[in-house]
């Protein structure tokens, strides 16, 4: 359909390029043959602008690498105007000062930050949980998703790390955020059941939560097999495994991870 529509359209070039006179000594095929040229030497030359633009946008504002920037730009490559970037690179240097490698640390595990709208509730309501500009220079590939991951999902895992208790200025309120954004809230209360079953009580697997938020990213089968192990293995019983401190927990928790 393409082919069909760019042929339809050099027929209709070439007829109107035809003068009304005979005054053209260029046979059809010579007009034919010229404005093909024309056309691939434009359309090659207007896809070379799109990705250097791109390239050069990563390099220029956002301080990657030549050899980041080529990486990054392959995954927003459908980006045709440095508008809404440049809101996003205003937001965070702006609103929340985030420092330039700091920037460059979030655009590089995650380019689509680049195509977060601003005027959407994500940032705000990410403000409003108390990530400050430190928490988001430390962006990882995980915490990056929380600027592009659905509004909605992000409010019900903000309403659900609020539930367990956990206080916003701590943090482990950004981990838990980003634990639960990642899993989703099906998963995240299907894996508090799951502890339940072991005999936690629901004030235990609160505890165990507010303390080591990644045992939200475990697979069921990870979290069985730990909990068998640290209770029938080695004898360690409930109240004992929820109330060892954070990282000892962080530790007990990933024996087999």
């Amino acid at each position: 359909m393409a082919l069909y529509r760019f042929r339809v359209r050099i027929l209709s070039l070439i007829l109107r390029s035809q003068p009304s006179s005979s005054a053209s000594h260029d046979p059809p095929f010579v007009s034919l043959n010229r404005l093909l040229c024309s056309a691939a030497t434009t359309a090659s030359s207007a896809s070379s602008r799109r990705s250097f633009a791109v390239k050069h946008y990563l390099v220029s504002r956002c301080g990657l690498t030549p050899a980041q920037a080529n990486k990054a730009a392959k995954r927003i490559s459908h980006l045709r105007s440095s508008s809404n970037p440049d809101a996003v690179l205003a937001f965070l240097g702006g609103t929340l000062g985030v420092p330039a490698p700091g920037i460059a640390a979030a655009v590089i595990m995650n380019p689509a930050i680049l195509c977060s709208n601003v005027a959407k509730p994500n940032l705000a309501l990410l403000q409003q949980c108390g990530l400050s500009a430190s928490d988001i220079t430390a962006l990882n590939k995980y915490t990056a998703r929380l600027f592009t991951v659905n509004p909605k999902h992000l409010q019900e895992a903000f309403e659900l790390v609020e539930e367990l208790g956990v206080k916003r200025e701590t943090r482990m309120f950004p981990r838990t955020l980003v634990s639960i954004c990642w899993k989703g809230k099906e998963a995240v209360t299907s894996r508090m059941q799951l502890l339940q079953e072991f005999g936690f009580s629901q004030h235990d697997v609160r505890e165990i939560v507010r303390k080591a938020p990644p045992i939200l990213s475990l697979s069921d089968q990870k979290v069985q097999g730990n909990v068998d192990f640290l209770m029938k293995d080695v004898g360690l019983d409930v109240p004992y495994i929820a109330r060892r401190p954070v990282l000892d927990l962080i530790l007990l928790l990933h024996v087999f991870v």
